[in-house]
């Protein structure tokens, strides 16, 4: 029989920083346990570019009916894990995320979310629908009317945003999708701390797994010790072995109740991602892919037939399962600096941007009225000189994103700062 191997499914990581849209900031590694996994069912993995791809081994063409199905079967309660490894620290300077949310959290992405847009089947989870009441900052995204994405650039509630491009608090962005901090997890060790609600001597411990089926977490576990007790004195503060548990998205109860700050804004519990690998490691996060029954079965990783996707579509065309993970660059407003009495103007051939001039002592400070979303291609701003050296205005330089301390945060609100040599 002769051995044939195809793409079970590859996870595309997208960047619209770039001027390819395509993420090479990033390497998807898959964890132990799948790689034992992987190996168990005859697969492999590759990082191509931007494409983590992962092959099987299926039953060839004399299998009759049984073509393309994966020759060592897959479980429906099966899962890869995959770490997502940052080789090019430029990416949180580019990247739409609050870096001040890694000191607690990573991302984590699943095909269990069945995020699916007109640009493809995506592991981040749907963005939220804009709510009239809720206060944003800049960076919050929202889903609009028509699968619309608007990104807030300014704080605001109450101010709707609609259209694509530009508003006074809202950029539009179309349809489209994006990691955002929903995407963002606690990750936790095997050894970790929890704080109750409510001080206590003995707490009592249960632990719910996530359930692929249900997508809930309604399957309780049993933990080294499920009662422990800390002494005299009523504390807070509870420490759990959490050791004999595999890998994966739990919710805990502590005597009966979420943990303190352990609801979210509708009162669910807010899960934890267990891992010492990424606690502990230097990982901006997970990718789980379960083999679980999906509601859409664009998700799911054989097709009903029980076959892999990888096929030639009726124009010749290589085709097969293809998960997105897309970012969106960072935007802040725009502080060029240069000595007084240099620059009279900085124009925006576009006529999008204005940017407003103000003196500090000896200094000149042209601030961009909008963020400015960060990108490789160069936008073309012209320097408007006081005393012109040529008929053709110099352009102003874009942001280096390599320069160290090139954004920074006021409030709430993005700065990147250029000197200019003039």
């Amino acid at each position: 029989m002769t051995s044939v191997f195809k793409i079970l499914f590859a996870i595309d990581l997208q960047h619209d920083y770039y001027t390819s849209g395509k993420c090479n900031d990033i390497s998807i590694v898959p964890s132990p346990e799948t790689m034992e996994l992987l190996k168990n069912r005859q697969m492999m993995v590759k990082m191509v570019g931007n494409k983590c791809i992962v092959l099987i081994k299926v039953k060839d063409k004399n299998s009759g009916p049984d073509q393309d199905k994966p020759f060592a079967p897959l479980n429906s309660n099966e899962k890869f894990v995959f770490y997502l490894q940052l080789d090019r620290p430029v990416f949180t300077t580019i990247t739409n995320i609050d870096n001040d949310l890694f000191g607690s959290r990573r991302f984590y992405f699943s095909n269990i979310f069945e995020t699916s847009t007109n640009t493809g089947l995506h592991l981040s989870a749907p963005i939220d629908a804009y709510k009239n009441a809720e206060n944003y900052i800049p960076g919050d995204m929202v889903l609009v009317g028509g699968g619309k994405v608007a990104e807030c650039i300014k704080s605001t509630s109450g101010n709707n945003p609609a259209g694509d491009g530009y508003t006074s608090y809202w950029f539009g962005y179309g349809q489209n999708t994006f990691a955002t901090k929903k995407d963002m997890y606690a990750f936790s060790p095997g050894i970790s701390n929890f704080t109750a609600k409510t001080a206590a001597k003995i707490f009592e411990i249960r632990i719910f797994s996530f359930n692929p089926t249900t997508k809930s977490y309604d399957k309780e576990v049993k933990i080294k010790n499920n009662s422990i007790s800390v002494g005299d004195i009523p504390t807070k503060n509870v420490q759990v072995n959490l050791k004999n548990l595999p890998v994966g998205r739990y919710v805990i109860k502590i005597n009966g109740d979420d943990p303190e700050n352990g609801t979210d804004a509708a009162g669910q519990p807010v899960p934890f991602y267990l891992s010492d690998n990424i606690a502990f490691g230097n990982y901006l996060g997970v990718v789980e892919i379960f083999n679980s029954k999906s509601d859409d079965p664009a998700f799911s990783l054989l097709d009903a037939n029980g076959k892999v996707k990888d096929s030639i579509d009726v124009h010749g065309k290589s085709t097969w399962l293809n998960y997105i993970i897309q970012f969106a660059g960072k935007m802040a407003i725009w502080k060029y600096l240069v000595s007084a009495g240099k620059i009279n103007s900085i124009d925006d051939e576009l006529n999008v941007f204005d940017f407003n001039k103000t003196t500090i002592d000896q200094q000149d400070i042209f601030q961009s009225n909008f963020p400015i979303k960060m990108s490789e291609k160069p936008l073309l701003f012209d320097l408007l000189l006081i005393h012109p050296v040529s008929n053709l205005p110099p352009p102003a330089p874009n942001p280096d994103p390599q320069v160290s301390g090139l954004i920074s945060r006021i409030n709430t609100d993005y700065f990147c700062t250029i000197y200019l040599n003039y």
